[in-house]
């Protein structure tokens, strides 16, 4: 049986190289080696692979086939209807109201890439990681893909940000980033209690964050506002 895969039109035409997501979530190393040899011929650059972080026969395939390990990738998922029913907005958290980011969201947009797949594979060029990022944040304030961006000031500065969304009737956070020297304030609580109010308020009853097992305060951050973890995959690359 042939693997499914989808080609990324979004990173193709940023990255100016194509870029493929193999869909099926198993594979033996005949059929994993018989695809990336396909793909090749079809000029093919850079493949993505999530596998399930416990199955151990996937992860030697991967091995085998030189996959880079990006990280791990874990999904949370939270119950809205479990919130406090007090949860109430937080008045230091607004809407960003412009359709082009600003310096500040530009830097936080970057600083929330710092533990991604793309940052941690030495052969991803550095200037393709921060192209990613602006039109990730472009994409959000101007709505192509994020409903909203939460900030939080400290005078005219955005010290926080986090976009906000809906994917297949659930929420979604993209990004979320809090400047380095006002950590440990509560802001990036806040920033998500707003986003979970954001969704409450328009009838989202599951909220969902991906971010990496190595980002441990991320990961603390959202157990502390409810989420609990519903799946982890390992993210490999594979350079053809």
């Amino acid at each position: 049986m042939s693997l499914e895969y989808t080609i990324l039109d979004f990173d193709s035409n940023l990255f100016e190289f194509k870029v493929v997501k193999i869909l099926s979530p198993r594979a033996s190393l005949k059929e994993l080696q018989l695809l990336l040899m396909q793909l090749a011929t079809q000029d093919v650059h850079l493949v993505y692979w999530a596998v399930d972080s416990g199955d151990a026969e996937l992860l030697l395939v991967a091995k085998q086939m030189q996959g880079f390990l990006g990280g791990q990738q874990v999904t949370y998922t939270v119950n809205l209807r479990d919130l406090p029913v007090t949860l109430s907005v937080l008045e230091d958290v607004k809407t960003y109201e412009y359709n082009e980011p600003n310096a500040d969201l530009e830097n936080l947009a970057v600083q929330a890439g710092n533990y991604s797949h793309f940052k941690a594979d030495p052969k991803f060029p550095s200037n393709l990681f921060f192209k990613l990022y602006m039109a990730w944040i472009n994409n959000s304030v101007n709505g192509k893909v994020a409903d909203v961006v939460l900030v939080t000031r400290r005078g005219d500065k955005i010290i926080g940000m986090i976009t906000v969304g809906r994917k297949n009737d659930c929420g979604d956070i993209g990004l979320l980033a809090v400047a380095s020297e006002y950590r440990g304030q509560n802001i990036g609580t806040n920033l998500v209690r707003s986003a979970q109010l954001y969704w409450r308020n328009r009838g989202i009853t599951v909220g969902r964050v991906v971010t990496q097992m190595a980002n441990k305060s991320a990961c603390r951050l959202y157990e502390n506002c409810g989420f609990k973890i519903a799946k982890i995959d390992n993210f490999y690359h594979f350079w053809l």
